[in-house]
């Protein structure tokens, strides 16, 4: 039987006689309308510097305001400008020149050389010669000094600087001021108990639990072109499931497969399990986020990914074509029958290219969009629950930034010599003061709140014995990645921004009189899905702002889902494991 791993921290849940099955409730209220439909724009052929612009006006105020409390004797000055004031403050948008970014005009021009063809793949493309420019409205100058790392940026953010102008025309950086996280509305802990209670009379002291799921990959595998492959073996009745999974490896090693894993997962969101702990569980998730990449192209034969917005398909490549879409579209209806569903369209699925990512056409869903239930979510997506605020994307802004920069040099800000001490311990970014560094005018700190334990464990010490196996090389890299997504989900709400490299390097929509992805409140909640592994940190900012950060891993290749506690923002892993199916063999009386 599939289980819960372990809870991070202590989850109460019913005696079973106290027990009904009724599933909780949570009062919710989508908030992507206003500043990620995009219906009410019109494209003119407009360009994204008024992006720029837009992120820049909002961002300067709030960074003024910090620089004058906490550099009262130094005047603001712009690039122009810096030649008459000396030691100054410069407030601007950082751009990073990258030699190793992809362009298509360097690629066209080699093309047309004998030059050999540099491939660059979808990792970092940090080079050590990459050099970062400050610029506003007026002009731009070139950063330099010891304590601006250029590896530890991205084009896109806008920041304040103190420093002054050298005799070659740079700006050489003495402190960099970051915006910080914004104002948060109360976390609703007072009320949680008598909220709870309400919503839940015939179980009040029933946890309740927000789902997430990412990386689905839904597809049905083909032999050929439009055949389905055959049906995996049915399990024998009453056979014994494991207790808890081991991701898609374990699975595979199993002799399980990818449908009878999403048979397992429909079952226990929705409750049709064998336990009543399960069940309890169950019961108490009051609602499934899915963060995108729900379905799967892989596989159809090369020769139809260049022929998709082709007229020329035959019947049966249309038919595989389409598999993937009419799989999320079960999985939706059947899903949504026990438990509310918000669907945010990703990288993978049938929705347009460029951020925001607008809500997968109802056309596409025909069962799961006659279900009130069903909600079609934007990608960023904004949402409240229970009085608890959640902001999260599907993941290209995180994958994106992992590309521009370097997330262990995120973790040292506040050291001079950054790339010098880069394998160092963490020094604290406070201890910079007026010597130089970086700073910000909110930022939080990975700390634990009062009553709430700190998580930051990821996947780790949830695998049991599928860790032991692996190298201490092996667990010190998975590490890494955890804390690096993390690093980099922290210095987006640090930054003010949900995807600070677009429109640079991650396409976005070319708005003109505003930039929605500017962060004006705090979440509560800040969520990436598909990112490789599970992984969570509870940060808190100086102005009271407590913030969970949840890296949601795919469920394709790590078999796992992520319930977040509303009351107490305690997380827990959902790992469900296929059972290993005995060969068929005829039956006795054969």
């Amino acid at each position: 039987m599939p289980s819960p791993a372990p809870s991070t921290g202590p989850t109460s849940v019913p005696a079973g006689d106290a027990y009904k099955r009724q599933r909780a409730t949570a009062e919710y209220s989508c908030q992507d309308d206003a500043p990620f439909i995009i219906t009410q724009h019109k494209y003119r052929s407009q360009q994204f510097a008024s992006l720029y612009f837009s992120r820049l006006a909002t961002l300067r105020p709030v960074l003024l305001a910090a620089a004058r409390e906490k550099w009262p004797h130094l005047p603001v000055s712009s690039v122009l400008d810096l030649a008459d004031k000396g030691e100054c403050v410069v407030v601007g948008t950082l751009y990073k020149h990258m030699k190793l970014k992809p362009s298509i005009l360097q690629d066209y021009g080699r093309e047309r050389s004998s030059a050999p063809l540099v491939a660059v793949g979808g990792g970092s493309v940090v080079g050590a010669d990459d050099t970062v420019v400050l610029e506003d409205e007026r002009g731009r100058v070139k950063l330099v000094g010891d304590v601006f790392v250029p590896a530890a940026w991205v084009t896109g953010v806008v920041v304040a600087v103190r420093g002054c102008e050298d005799s070659k025309g740079n700006f050489r950086a003495m402190e960099v001021l970051e915006p910080g996280m914004p104002w948060q509305d109360f976390f609703p802990t007072a009320a949680a108990a008598d909220t709870r209670a309400a919503a839940n009379q015939a179980n009040p002291s029933l946890p309740r639990y927000v789902a997430f799921l990412s990386g689905l990959h839904l597809s049905v595998p083909t032999t050929t072109a439009g055949a389905a492959a055959p049906s995996p073996p049915t399990p024998p009745a009453g056979a014994p499931l494991p207790s808890q999974g081991h991701g898609a490896e374990g699975a595979a090693e199993g002799g399980g497969d990818a449908m009878v894993l999403e048979e397992m997962l429909l079952d226990v969101l929705t409750g049709h399990v064998h336990s009543d702990e399960e069940e309890r569980l169950s019961a108490g998730i009051v609602r499934v986020v899915i963060a995108g990449d729900s379905c799967s192209f892989s596989h159809l034969p090369h020769s139809l990914h260049d022929t998709v917005n082709s007229t020329s398909l035959m019947h049966r490549d249309a038919r595989a074509m389409a598999a993937p879409v009419k799989a999320l579209d079960t999985f939706l209806a059947e899903l949504s029958a026990a438990v509310p569903v918000d669907v945010m369209p990703g990288e993978c699925d049938p929705a347009n290219y460029s951020l925001p990512q607008q809500p997968l056409h109802p056309c596409l869903l025909p069962l799961a969009s006659r279900r009130a239930s069903v909600i079609r979510a934007t990608n960023p997506h904004h949402f409240t629950l229970g009085g608890v605020r959640f902001l999260g994307t599907s993941g290209q802004n995180i994958h994106d930034m992992g590309r521009l920069c370097l997330a262990r040099l995120l973790r040292t800000p506040s050291r001079p010599a950054a790339a010098a001490a880069a394998g160092a311990a963490d020094a604290d970014a406070s201890a910079a003061g007026d010597a130089g560094g970086v700073s910000s005018s909110g930022g939080g700190k990975a700390e634990p709140m009062e009553g709430v334990e700190r998580q930051e464990e990821g996947s780790k010490g949830r695998e049991g014995s599928a860790e032991e196996g692996r190298g201490d090389e092996g667990e010190g890299r998975e590490a890494e990645e955890e804390a690096d997504v993390l690093e980099l989900m922290q210095r987006c709400l640090e930054w003010r921004h949900i995807a600070p490299s677009a429109p640079d390097t991650l396409g976005v929509y070319p708005f003109q009189l505003d930039d929605p992805f500017v962060l004006t409140t705090c979440p509560h909640v800040f969520f990436a899905g598909n990112q490789p592994r599970f992984a969570t940190r509870l940060v808190r900012g100086p102005q009271k702002q407590v913030v969970l950060l949840v890296a949601i891993p795919k469920f394709s290749e790590t078999c796992q889902a992520v319930l977040v506690d509303l009351d107490s923002l305690e997380c827990r892993v959902l790992s469900v494991a296929c059972p290993p199916f005995p060969p068929s063999s005829p039956s006795p009386s054969a």
